[in-house]
């Protein structure tokens, strides 16, 4: 299996959301950058001047942090004190989700940077109430730094009636206090009037988006490793699941459950073919007809990118690639003038046969 990032196409994406959106981004880079590589991706980002990151888990954070040494980073998790008085630096944002968090963080003798999370709607975490959320100001406006307030939303792409209840809802905190930054996220509503002057983006900087115009930056192809004519009545795989009904041919491809996951199908010329029988560890089948051959590039992702949000669950594809090797495609790294620059020698040579003639 080969899986393909391109960065160049991420790089575009930014600019299109900043377009889009009319304000700048907070890069998502929890889980491994959703899987792609979090060093490869950070990098990249910062070639777009990306200067504020979110990381889920602080460890995610501590894995990378010699990259982001002049940067804001936002840390979701609550942190210990003990992970506080070791590593914090002013470069940090701390989430504040709850009154427990409000004290533990006024306990400290340091001046934290905070952000106040807002349940909104989603009743995952986060203050749920402008009154615990107005107590929690009064216990830390004193020691800490409120630095910003943000939500998240639950909504798809094309529902706007709860999203626009969660707008208001969150809209009643913003007066609280004069939050320097007030940030909101969910890749599917990047389209929709978002509130405050930064957006947190995490899947749609790698082209998921079925909106927006958006360039996929991931590819992931695999191939076939063997290819057998059955006849009427063979079976197929563990449990005999598949029965030929006719004489077939039958290609095993080289992925399997533990090579990505939630997908049934691979595609090869804007054809798609299901796959048959059993899923193993670390191989498929599909039947085939005269245009697949041994040497086909198949690929896994319809039109090179999962675009079809309604067919695909494309969190959890990309993240069940975690452990797969990726080949990054950028442009700055071919130094063509280097590869093609004649030596002197030749360059000589060159010169010795044109008097020649």
């Amino acid at each position: 299996m080969n899986v393909i990032v391109d960065l160049d196409k991420i790089k575009d994406n930014i600019k299109i959301i900043r377009k889009t959106t009319k304000k700048d981004v907070i890069a998502v880079v929890k889980s491994n950058a959703y899987g792609l590589g979090v060093k490869a991706i950070i990098k990249t980002l910062l070639k777009e001047n990306i200067n504020y990151f979110f990381f889920n888990k602080f460890n995610e954070y501590l894995e990378v942090k010699d990259l982001l040494v002049c940067k804001n980073i936002i840390i979701y998790e609550s942190l210990t004190k003990e992970q506080i008085n070791t590593y914090y630096t002013p470069n940090l944002i701390l989430s504040i989700k709850s009154i427990s968090d409000a004290y533990k963080y006024n306990s400290m003798n340091i001046k934290l940077r905070v952000h106040l999370e807002i349940d909104s709607g989603m009743n995952r975490c986060g203050i749920r109430s402008v009154y615990e959320c107005r107590k929690i100001i009064e216990i830390i406006k004193d020691n800490l730094i409120i630095d910003g307030i943000y939500t998240h939303f639950a909504s798809g792409t094309s529902e706007f009636d709860y999203y626009n209840y969660q707008v208001e809802k969150f809209k009643k905190y913003l007066n609280l206090y004069p939050f320097n930054i007030i940030h909101s996220a969910n890749t599917q509503s990047l389209h929709k009037e978002l509130v405050g002057n930064m957006v947190r983006v995490g899947m749609a900087m790698y082209g998921y988006h079925s909106r927006l115009l958006l360039k996929p930056a991931v590819s992931v192809y695999s191939k076939l490793i063997n290819i057998i004519n059955l006849n009427k009545g063979d079976k197929v795989g563990y449990n005999s699941l598949y029965e030929a009904k006719t004489i077939e041919s039958l290609g095993i491809v080289d992925i399997g459950y533990f090579d990505i996951r939630d997908i049934d199908k691979i595609y090869y010329l804007n054809k798609s073919y299901k796959f048959i029988g059993k899923r193993c560890m670390n191989h498929s089948f599909i039947l085939i007809d005269s245009e697949i051959n041994l040497l086909s590039r198949l690929s896994l992702l319809p039109k090179f990118g999962i675009i079809d949000t309604d067919e695909y669950d494309y969190y959890k594809i990309l993240t069940s690639l975690d452990h797969v090797k990726k080949n990054y495609l950028e442009r700055d790294n071919y130094e063509i003038y280097n590869i093609f620059k004649p030596t002197s020698k030749k360059s000589r040579k060159r010169r010795i046969r044109k008097r020649s003639y």
